[in-house]
């Protein structure tokens, strides 16, 4: 396995929590989405366990690359975000599960396993949910959204100036105000004060 985590002591803590299993190796880790794709480029790889969160590529960006030069790889995101925020973005864009933080060891290591033997791994209140709705979750003008779009959405409805967000993703302050543009015609919305509006009333921010 490949542990992607900007956060040292969260790849130290997943490294010891997996090397307890006897069918599981860690072989390598990353802090960034180009460190990831080093590694991939160098070792064999057969599960990448990746944040969403981490400098480089964005993680849809970083899912993408995955799918097209390893399309045998299996992804597991562990994110902190909760599911109802970026799960069905995540299996749509390529992972085969999604896993949040807050699960214990035991449903982290059976969901790798599950990934491993060709499987996908969700929590059962996601499943329920998507089974409920033929696979896809009630759609809502966000689902619209590109994924950076949708990820620029967020950070406005965290109350993010866009000086802040363009740093955060790497993009210049002029292509952040342009995903504005695009998510206020999309949502039909006429301020950023709208947007935050929306991304709270729809449990968009965390």
């Amino acid at each position: 396995m490949l542990v992607a985590d900007d956060h040292a002591v969260v790849r130290e803590g997943l490294k010891r929590i997996l090397g307890d299993a006897l069918d599981m190796e860690v072989v390598a880790e990353a802090a960034t989405g180009e460190e990831a794709l080093e590694r991939l480029a160098s070792e064999q790889v057969d599960v990448l366990l990746m944040d969403l969160s981490m400098p480089g590529p964005g993680a849809f960006e970083l899912l993408q690359q995955c799918q097209e030069t390893y399309p045998k790889l299996r992804v597991l995101v562990i994110s902190v975000q909760p599911e109802a925020m970026y799960a069905v973005r995540a299996l749509k864009g390529g992972a085969a599960g999604y896993v949040s933080k807050d699960r214990s060891p035991e449903e982290l290591a059976w969901a790798i396993r599950r990934v491993h033997a060709g499987g996908r791994y969700v929590s059962e209140a996601l499943a329920e949910r998507l089974v409920f709705n033929d696979g896809e979750l009630d759609r809502q003008p966000h689902e619209s959204l590109s994924n950076r779009e949708y990820q620029v959405l967020r950070l406005l409805g965290e109350g993010r100036r866009v000086m802040e967000i363009a740093a955060e993703l790497g993009v210049s302050p002029k292509t952040v105000s342009t995903y504005r543009t695009r998510i206020l015609e999309k949502l039909g919305a006429e301020s950023t004060a709208d947007l935050i509006r929306y991304a709270i009333s729809n449990n968009l921010v965390s």
